[in-house]
Protein backbone atom coordinates (compact mmCIF):
# COMPACT_ATOMS: atom_id res chain seq x y z
CA UNK A 1 0.00 0.00 0.00
CA UNK A 2 1.07 3.52 -0.65
CA UNK A 3 0.04 6.72 0.49
CA UNK A 4 1.17 10.37 -0.68
CA UNK A 5 -0.05 13.66 0.41
CA UNK A 6 0.68 16.94 -0.64
CA UNK A 7 2.32 19.73 1.77
CA UNK A 8 3.19 23.22 1.04
CA UNK A 9 3.65 26.82 2.71
CA UNK A 10 4.28 29.85 1.72
CA UNK A 11 5.03 29.77 -2.03
CA UNK A 12 5.80 26.25 -2.45
CA UNK A 13 2.33 26.32 -2.10
CA UNK A 14 1.56 27.13 -5.45
CA UNK A 15 1.56 23.27 -7.12
CA UNK A 16 -0.48 22.34 -3.87
CA UNK A 17 -2.92 25.17 -5.06
CA UNK A 18 -2.92 23.88 -8.68
CA UNK A 19 -4.06 20.73 -8.15
CA UNK A 20 -6.88 22.03 -6.42
CA UNK A 21 -7.81 24.61 -8.77
CA UNK A 22 -7.24 22.62 -12.28
CA UNK A 23 -9.73 20.38 -10.51
CA UNK A 24 -12.25 23.21 -10.09
CA UNK A 25 -11.38 23.57 -13.87
CA UNK A 26 -12.53 20.34 -14.87
CA UNK A 27 -15.86 19.88 -13.04
CA UNK A 28 -17.15 23.23 -13.21
CA UNK A 29 -20.05 22.42 -15.62
CA UNK A 30 -21.04 19.97 -13.55
CA UNK A 31 -20.55 21.90 -10.84
CA UNK A 32 -23.19 24.64 -12.83
CA UNK A 33 -25.43 21.80 -14.14
CA UNK A 34 -26.29 20.40 -10.68
CA UNK A 35 -26.20 23.84 -8.44
CA UNK A 36 -23.16 23.86 -6.84
CA UNK A 37 -21.65 27.02 -7.83
CA UNK A 38 -21.77 28.98 -11.23
CA UNK A 39 -18.84 30.15 -12.99
CA UNK A 40 -18.99 33.97 -11.78
CA UNK A 41 -19.14 32.54 -8.45
CA UNK A 42 -16.08 30.81 -8.81
CA UNK A 43 -14.35 33.30 -10.74
CA UNK A 44 -11.97 30.63 -11.81
CA UNK A 45 -8.75 33.25 -13.97
CA UNK A 46 -8.04 34.89 -10.45
CA UNK A 47 -9.40 31.90 -8.17
CA UNK A 48 -5.48 30.12 -7.64
CA UNK A 49 -4.55 33.70 -6.53
CA UNK A 50 -7.10 34.49 -3.85
CA UNK A 51 -6.11 30.43 -2.49
CA UNK A 52 -2.47 32.02 -2.31
CA UNK A 53 -3.54 35.03 -0.94
CA UNK A 54 -5.53 33.10 1.88
CA UNK A 55 -2.50 30.79 2.40
CA UNK A 56 -0.12 33.71 3.00
CA UNK A 57 3.58 33.03 3.46
CA UNK A 58 3.34 31.44 7.04
CA UNK A 59 0.59 28.89 6.68
CA UNK A 60 0.64 25.31 5.80
CA UNK A 61 -1.13 23.73 2.73
CA UNK A 62 -2.35 20.06 3.29
CA UNK A 63 -4.09 18.34 0.04
CA UNK A 64 -5.99 15.88 -0.77
CA UNK A 65 -4.29 12.27 -0.13
CA UNK A 66 -3.91 9.71 -2.72
CA UNK A 67 -4.26 5.94 -1.82
CA UNK A 68 -2.79 3.01 -3.86
CA UNK A 69 -2.86 -0.48 -2.88
CA UNK A 70 -1.83 -3.49 -5.48
CA UNK A 71 -1.26 -7.42 -5.45
CA UNK A 72 0.55 -9.86 -7.38
CA UNK A 73 -0.47 -12.95 -7.94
Amino acid sequence: MNLEVVIASGPAAIDAIHLVTDLVATLLPAMQRVGVATPSEVELPTLSHRIAAEVGADATLIGRSEVAAWTKL
